[in-house]
């Protein structure tokens, strides 16, 4: 059993699913066994939404849904599902101000998106970040690969970042965004929930 455990959670920490930073009861067991990190998300978004206070949730959707799978390659500033890598590394996303937030303490923001990728596509990233003009104070990211595809060729990409209270002041903001290295990458239905904790 101890072999088992010390090589599932070698697994877990080079798949960024262990949290190195701080650990407690609650982010044990929400891996405890787990090598999957779609069901990790899974259970600590609802643990997080059935105990605690929701302060804010927006979702960026683009024109074409992604229920019908129609891309149009039109760039950064359309209304069309976000292009992401050819001329910009970034998706559109959201800026969210600390102090329009007035959060004093620890809390979470759940993000979660779908993306498409193409065959080049390379490390395509669901990042939230806390930034001080323009400088990164805490940089939270999941990746693409580990999550499962769907039929559709689209995935479903979740995050659950926990802001802790030493990052937040008033000149500080949240951003939520798609990121990724190379090749041509779609990003649609971009939403975020802020939980206080």
């Amino acid at each position: 059993p101890f072999l088992f455990m010390s090589q599932l959670m070698a697994y877990q920490y080079s798949n960024l699913i262990l949290d190195i930073g701080e650990m407690n009861k609650e982010k044990y067991w929400d891996i405890f066994l787990e090598t999957n990190l779609e069901t990790i998300n899974a259970k600590k978004i609802q643990r997080i939404l059935s105990s605690h206070h929701i302060i804010k949730s927006e979702t960026l959707t683009f024109e074409n849904d992604v229920i019908d799978n129609t891309i149009s390659n039109i760039g950064y500033k359309s209304k069309k599902s976000c292009v992401v890598g050819k001329n910009n590394c970034y998706s559109k996303g959201f800026c969210i101000s600390l102090k329009e937030l007035t959060i004093k303490e620890t809390f979470y923001v759940i993000a979660e998106c779908y993306v498409k990728t193409s065959p080049e596509g390379k490390n395509l990233a669901l990042a939230v970040s806390v930034n001080e003009k323009e400088n990164c104070a805490e940089w939270f990211v999941v990746f693409r690969n580990q999550f499962d595809e769907g039929k559709d060729g689209w995935t479903k990409m979740t995050h659950v970042a926990e802001i802790k209270a030493s990052y937040i002041n008033e000149l500080r903001v949240i951003k939520i965004f798609g990121t990724t290295e190379k090749g041509e990458n779609y990003i649609d239905n971009l939403k975020y929930t802020i939980v206080k904790k």
